[in-house]
This record gives C-alpha cells, sequence and structure tokens, in this order.
C-alpha cells in the first residue's frame, strides 16, 4: 500500500497570507488619525469660534483622503458653520454631500 505523500505547499502559501495580512494598515488612508483629529478640534470649537470651526473641517478634508468616514464628519462640521450663519441653502447642499458620501 502507498502511503500519501506530504507536501509542504501551506508554508508558501501561510507566508504570503501573513504578509497580506501586515501590509493592510498600510493601504489604509495615511491621515486618517490627523483627519479624526482634526474633526475633534472643529467639534471642539462649535461653541467657541466659527471661523476656527470652519478652518478645522477644511484641513480635516483634506487630509482624510479616500476616508468618507472623515469627509463626511467634515462636511458637517462645515453644515453647522453654515447653520449658525443662517446660509440654509449652502448647509443643505453640504448635506446632501454627505448623504451621497454616506448612509449616516
Amino acid at each position: 500500500m502507498l502511503k500519501p505523500r506530504k507536501t509542504h505547499c501551506a508554508w508558501p502559501f501561510l507566508a504570503f497570507l501573513l504578509l497580506v495580512v501586515l501590509g493592510m494598515p498600510a493601504c489604509s488612508s495615511r491621515d486618517g488619525g490627523r483627519a479624526d483629529s482634526l474633526n475633534d478640534l472643529a467639534y471642539d470649537y462649535h461653541y467657541r469660534s466659527l471661523d476656527s470651526t470652519l478652518y478645522y473641517a477644511r484641513q480635516a478634508e483634506k487630509a482624510a483622503g479616500n476616508d468618507d468616514g472623515g469627509i463626511a464628519e467634515a462636511y458637517n462640521h462645515k453644515a453647522f458653520v453654515s447653520i449658525a450663519r443662517m446660509q440654509y441653502d449652502l448647509a443643505a447642499s453640504q448635506l446632501d454631500s454627505v448623504t451621497a458620501i454616506t448612509d449616516n
């Protein structure tokens, strides 16, 4: 009776899989943490300085890159400023941009 031949084909596959998993963070947005921090700053300035809120929201939008959540949050901050300044048409278009990006 013939014994089944053991092959070690799994090791190269496992090594490749490990490289893919370890390399995944490099494929994500590099400035995602920066965009989150800038969005946090924009939120912190909501009731203190509309100009600062708008500034940090614009910076967060730029830093978000391809991060839809970061971009949507920045648009929400920009819409807040527009509502506070009674620019309702602009706020509506900014909020429409949010719904085009995400379901939230």
